[in-house]
C-alpha cells in the first residue's frame, strides 16, 4: 500500500536536533519503499524557502519568523498558512512532531487529513524552574491536540505511560523508538593529546551538564571534558567551570560536523549523559554505535535506550566522577563497556522502526476512514 505522507515539524535541517535526525532517517527509508514523503517545515536561517527534493523526499520550507531566538532553543516559531499548505498536498497521513507552537498545533488540529498521527518526543512537563511550569501548562493544552490524532507514537514506553497518566488516549498510543545508522566501517577516533570524556547536547539546564562541571573537580588529570553543542546555558557553564577551577580541562566545541562528532565519540573514554529529563536519548544510542562506553542518568526513557550497557546514576557529582575515573583507569572494564555499547546499539535499527511506522500509518489510514470527523478548535 503506497501512502502519501507528510512529516510535519517547524524545525528541520539545517537545525539538526534529535527529532530532525529521526524525521530525515525515517523519511528517506519510507521514500525508498515507494511511499510519497513530504516534510513540511519552517524556513530556517541559512536555508531557502520553497520545495527541494532530498534523497527522494520533498522538503517544503515555509517563510517563518523566530522571535527570541537568542534566549530559547528551539525558539518560538511563527508560520502562516500551514494548514492550507498541507491540505493542498492531500496527504493520507500527517505525522506531527512538535508541541511548543500554538499556531502549528491549531493547524494540525484543523487539517482535513483523516489519518492524523502525533509523535511525542519529550517527557511531560520537562524543564526546570519557570520552564517547568510553562512546560506543564503547554503539555496540558497539548493533550487537546493529541485527541485529534487517530494514532499517537511515543519514542519510549516511559513517555507512553507518562502521557497516558495525564489523560492521553492509551488505546491510540504505540511505542516507536529512535534508532541510528550503524557505522559501515570501524570508527576513526580523532587525535587528542589528552584523554577525554564527551557529551553531545543542547546546552540548556534540563540536560544537567552542571553536574559534569561539578564532577570534574574530582576527576584526576589528565582527563578533559568535551562538551559538543551549543545553547543559552553555555555562558553559565563556562563561568561555573572557571569558579570550580576546571576551565582549562573543559572544552566547548559548539556544534561540529557529523564526521567530527563520530570521531569524538569513537575516541572518548566515555560518553556522559546527565540529563534531568529525557524521553529516550538518541545521542546515547549514537555514542554506543561508535563503541563509546556510556554513563547516563536514570531519567525518563534513558534506561530503555541504555539497557545494561552502562551505569545509570543519580545527579550527584561524586558518582559521575567515580564512574568516569574507573573507565579511564581500568582498560579491561573499558573494553567490556565498549562491547556492551555496541551490542545494545544493534537493537535499534531505522529499518525496523520504518517497519513499525508503515504498520502504524496503515492503522491511521484505516482508523481515519471510519472515524467521524472532529470539529477543529
Amino acid at each position: 500500500m503506497t501512502v502519501r505522507i507528510v512529516q510535519l515539524n517547524p524545525f528541520y535541517f539545517p537545525y539538526a536536533g534529535g527529532i530532525e535526525r529521526r524525521i530525515r532517517a525515517i523519511s528517506e527509508r519510507l521514500a525508498a519503499r515507494g511511499h510519497e514523503v513530504h516534510i513540511v517545515t519552517a524556513q530556517q536561517p541559512g536555508s531557502v524557502a520553497g520545495v527541494v527534493e532530498e534523497n527522494g523526499v520533498h522538503v517544503h520550507r515555509l517563510p517563518s519568523r523566530f522571535p527570541l531566538r537568542r534566549f530559547y532553543n528551539p525558539p518560538p516559531v511563527l508560520t502562516r498558512g500551514v494548514r492550507d499548505y498541507v491540505d493542498a498536498l492531500r496527504p493520507d497521513v500527517v505525522d506531527y512532531h512538535f508541541r511548543w507552537s500554538p499556531s502549528w498545533n491549531r493547524a494540525f488540529r484543523a487539517m482535513a487529513c483523516p489519518g492524523k498521527v502525533a509523535t511525542i518526543h519529550n517527557t511531560y512537563g520537562e524543564g526546570t524552574g519557570l520552564l517547568a511550569a510553562a512546560s506543564r501548562l503547554n503539555d496540558k493544552l497539548y493533550l487537546r491536540t493529541l485527541r485529534h490524532a487517530v494514532r499517537v507514537l511515543c519514542v519510549s514506553d516511559f513517555v507512553r505511560q507518562q502521557f497516558a497518566s495525564h489523560g492521553a488516549p492509551l488505546d491510540k498510543m504505540r511505542v516507536s523508538y529512535n534508532a541510528v545508522d550503524l557505522p559501515s566501517a570501524p570508527p576513526q577516533p580523532v587525535a587528542s593529546a589528552v584523554p577525554y570524556a564527551v557529551t553531545v547536547s543542547r546546552l540548556v539546564p534540563l540536560k544537567g551538564l552542571d553536574v559534569l562541571v561539578e564532577a570534574w573537580r574530582r576527576v584526576p588529570a589528565p582527563l578533559d571534558l568535551v562538551l559538543v553543542g551549543d545553547g543559552p546555558d553555555r555562558a553559565r557553564l563556562a563561568k561555573l567551570a572557571k569558579r570550580r577551577g576546571v576551565a582549562n580541562r573543559i572544552r566547548f566545541t559548539g556544534w561540529v560536523s557529523e564526521t567530527e562528532k563520530h570521531g569524538l565519540l569513537a575516541g572518548a573514554v566515555a560518553y556522559l549523559h546527565p540529563s534531568r529529563f529525557e524521553a529516550f536519548g538518541l545521542s546515547i544510542v549514537e555514542a554506543m554505535a561508535e563503541g563509546a562506553p556510556v554513563v547516563c542518568s536514570r531519567a525518563g526513557g534513558i534506561p530503555e535506550a541504555v539497557g545494561d550497557a552502562g551505569p545509570l546514576l543519580p545527579h550527584e557529582p561524586k558518582a559521575w566522577a567515580e564512574a568516569v575515573t574507573r573507565l579511564a583507569r581500568d582498560p579491561a572494564e573499558a573494553r567490556a563497556a565498549r562491547a556492551r555499547s555496541l551490542a545494545q546499539a544493534r537493537r535499534f535499527s531505522w529499518d525496523a522502526i520504518a517497519d513499525g511506522l508503515e504498520a502504524a500509518y496503515a492503522e491511521a489510514c484505516q482508523a481515519g476512514a471510519i472515524s467521524p470527523p472532529m470539529a477543529s478548535s
